[in-house]
Order: C-alpha cells, then sequence, then structure tokens
C-alpha cells in the first residue's frame, strides 16, 4: 500500500490531528509516569492513523533540550532534559507505533534541542560542540538498532559536522554518510 499522508504527531502544540493520540502531549510526558505510557500512547496512535488509512507517523520527536530557552521545550515537544530518559521514552513510543501498524520516523537528526528559535520559520546553526550534541545522539543510535525504519534530519545547520549545509540539504543526506560521522553504525 502506498503512503497517504504522514502528519507529524509530536504534540504539545504541535499536533496532526486534534483529538487523536498522543495524550498527554509530550511536555512533560516523563511526569506522565514510566516508558510504558509512552509505548501505550504509540501503539493508540498507531492505531488510530492505521484506522484511517495512514501509514508513516513523522514522530517520535527525540530531541534533548538543552534548557528551558529550547523552542522544543517552550512547544512542548520533548521528553527530558535527560538523554537516558529521551532515549527510553521515544524508543518506547516508536516500539509502540510499531505495533498500531506504523511506520516511525523519529525526528530531528542529529537533534535541535540547542535551538532557540524554531527551525520551521528561522535559519538556524547549532554551535554547540560535537561532545556537547553527543549524548543527544543516544535516542538515534537505540533506534537503529531496533531497526527503525526512517529517521527524520534536522534542517539545522551544525558547523563541525556540515560547515555549510544543513544535513537536509547535504549531497549526502539520508545516506549512510552521516552516520559514521555522528558515531552511528
Amino acid at each position: 500500500a502506498g503512503l497517504g499522508a504522514s502528519p507529524g504527531r509530536g504534540g504539545g502544540r504541535v499536533t496532526g490531528m486534534p483529538g487523536a493520540p498522543p495524550t498527554p502531549p509530550p511536555a512533560p510526558r516523563e511526569a506522565a509516569g514510566v516508558p510504558s505510557v509512552a509505548l501505550a500512547q504509540g501503539e493508540k496512535t498507531g492505531i488510530a492513523l492505521e484506522a484511517i488509512g495512514i501509514n508513516l507517523d513523522l514522530a517520535p520527536v527525540a530531541d534533548v533540550p538543552f534548557s528551558t530557552s529550547s523552542f522544543m521545550y517552550q512547544q512542548g515537544r520533548t521528553w527530558s532534559f535527560s538523554a537516558a530518559t529521551t532515549t527510553a521514552y521515544s524508543n518506547a513510543f516508536t516500539t509502540g507505533l510499531r505495533q498500531g501498524g506504523e511506520l516511525p520516523s523519529m525526528k530531528h537528526f542529529p537533534g535541535i534541542g540547542y535551538a532557540v528559535l524554531n527551525t520551521d520559520t528561522h535559519p538556524v546553526t547549532i554551535g554547540a560542540s560535537g561532545a556537547a550534541l553527543a549524548p543527544g545522539l543516544n535516542p538515534y543510535r537505540t533506534a537503529i538498532a531496533n531497526g527503525i525504519p526512517r529517521i527524520m534530519l534536522s534542517n539545522a545547520t551544525y558547523p563541525p559536522d556540515a560547515p555549510r549545509n544543513p544535513p537536509a540539504a547535504a549531497r549526502a543526506a539520508g545516506a549512510a554518510a552521516p552516520r559514521p560521522r555522528a558515531g552511528l553504525p
């Protein structure tokens, strides 16, 4: 079956379908319980989307905010300030989506938790070092190890990794080339 539409179900103030899962909104999803809550929300979301013929969800968000000034945090779209917690919750949601019949697409590789401006409306350069960004790669490492079918790229610019182009505009975007640079398989 072909793809119909692919909503971005990141939650917070950004939702693809009002009234459909996930509930509660992502932030502070960590306070909502344990990763099993994220798994159940992912499965409910998958079932709801599958019921209307959508088989690809542009979710979950796996960005780790560096502070409360992160636009992702301010929009209520993050799981936690902890990379380990974000890894557990985003990957549980991914598993739930798959159990509900959806193809997940974790986003926004390699992470926009350091962005204070919305990358949809502003050109953003992430000035953090590779070492500072490294913990935010953990959700993607785990997702790749678990066989996630898709990872959505960020449109921010990352000077240490892509001095002139955002990952989405780079010639090798989406190919295997970015993975070794980011320490991914």
